[in-house]
């Protein structure tokens, strides 16, 4: 009889404390690694940074270097005198790295803990190329089959100036997916415009200038989504992955010149098209190390990140497809734009 009552005493007090609350206030700092033990309290649980306030705010700043690329910014073929026509090489810009910049401002709210950022990129660049024919070769700008004719240059002097002004507004919320590990789904909206001249000066064979002349400018807007994920390793030091793909309606004007090699002074070619828009994916992903830290009591939040940068924007060339359309007939590709290179990042939470 008083093992039963013993037995009834302690199922009593085990289901008296299955009703307690259970204590589930944080004992991490949110945002960064967190022990085995607050896994389960952790997992999927919010990860952003977290400052002693209802809502904050961080302002975002980054410097860019990076070469960008086009597919169809060639000058042209060296080719040999004899054997007649002997193609020895493509002509191509010569291309080099060039500063940018980026700059945003965003908030963290309590509102199921979303984050909200706003970013701006800003890169403008001009490269120049010089290339004059070695002895035995001429320079073979463009072949017209059709014609027959074959137009030669004993050398070229190109420049191709490029203008980004890129913004995005993104939407995302931090979770933890393991000890380490935090990963933040992202959506939202990226517009801008992309504007690009190409122009060359052909010296002919008989001493004459030729020129070509072409323009591109161009609005963007549409949706974007993207994932980041960061991997703590060490007392704050983390690695970063983050990519992000964007579908993008396009509207082009576009601007072509060219003069006629063969008889220098006479246009060949002078077509303006303001009709073509198109929807074009474009692609940006992001790999680096970084470091943070909350300051002031858990006031202040600072981090700093080291990334290499790929970024793609696919059918960009719309000068070389209109030349070629409208010369030669030819339905060529709209070649690509690509950006790869550094960023210094640094995030200030307050």
């Amino acid at each position: 009889m008083k093992l039963l009552q013993i037995i009834s005493s302690l199922l009593l007090l085990t289901n008296a404390n299955s009703n307690e609350p259970v204590d589930t206030s944080q004992i991490f700092n949110q945002g960064y690694e967190i022990n085995e033990i607050n896994l389960m309290q952790g997992y999927n649980a919010p990860a952003r940074i977290d400052l002693s306030k209802k809502m904050d705010f961080f302002v975002n700043a980054s410097l860019v270097y990076v070469r960008a690329k086009e597919d169809g910014l060639d000058l042209g073929r060296l080719v040999s005198v004899f054997p007649s026509d002997f193609i020895e090489s493509v002509i191509n810009m010569d291309l080099r790295y060039n500063p940018g910049f980026k700059i945003g401002f965003g908030l963290n709210s309590d509102f199921d803990n979303w984050s909200f950022l706003l970013k701006y990129f800003y890169f403008n660049i001009s490269n120049s190329t010089f290339y004059e024919n070695e002895p035995f070769y001429n320079i073979e700008v463009y072949r017209d089959l059709a014609g027959g004719r074959r137009n030669y240059s004993t050398s070229v002097n190109a420049k191709w100036n490029l203008k980004l002004n890129i913004l995005d507004f993104n939407i995302f919320r931090s979770q933890y997916s393991g000890t380490h590990l935090i990963t933040s789904p992202v959506i939202g909206i990226r517009a801008g415009t992309i504007a690009q001249n190409f122009d060359a000066e052909y010296s002919l064979l008989g001493g004459e200038i030729a020129q070509s002349i072409q323009k591109s400018t161009s609005w963007i807007i549409g949706p974007r989504i993207g994932l980041n994920t960061k991997w703590i390793f060490f007392k704050g030091f983390n690695l970063s992955l983050d990519s992000y793909f964007n579908i993008l309606y396009q509207k082009f004007s576009v601007g072509s010149l060219f003069d006629d090699l063969s008889a220098a002074g006479t246009i060949l070619s002078n077509i303006t098209d303001n009709k073509n828009s198109y929807i074009n994916p474009n692609f940006e992903t992001q790999i680096g190390i970084g470091w943070g830290r909350y300051f002031n009591k858990n006031k202040l939040h600072f981090s700093i990140d080291a990334l290499y940068d790929f970024e793609i924007f696919f059918n960009q060339n719309m000068m070389r497809y209109l030349r070629d359309n409208s010369m030669f007939g030819i339905d060529a590709n709209k070649g690509n734009l690509f950006l790869n290179g550094l960023i210094l990042e640094f995030y200030l939470d307050f």
